[in-house]
């Protein structure tokens, strides 16, 4: 969608500089804003699964070490294809 945002930015500006309209530059000014909203809401997204992903790894290794502690083997997980919980 961003890179859509900018193909439509750089379209819209060119015509507005051979138009010399000036609603046309109004127009960018609002694609602009809509191109930057979408990528601060892209980095709060990265930075939010980012810190998911990351508390899901250490509650799963205080998982494993609790079951090493009690003597259980995690050597077989039925849940293999997911490499979250199942690491070694």
């Amino acid at each position: 969608m961003i890179d859509d945002g900018r193909s439509a930015l750089n379209g819209i500006l060119e015509l507005a500089t051979a138009g010399d309209e000036p609603r046309a530059y109004e127009v960018v000014a609002e694609v602009m804003t809509a191109v930057i909203a979408a990528s601060k809401e892209l980095i709060v997204l990265h930075k939010t699964r980012k810190e998911t992903l990351k508390q899901i790894k250490k509650q799963n290794m205080l998982v494993r070490a609790k079951l090493r502690q009690l003597s259980i083997s995690t050597k077989r997980c039925s849940l293999d294809a997911h490499p979250i919980f199942c690491a070694n």
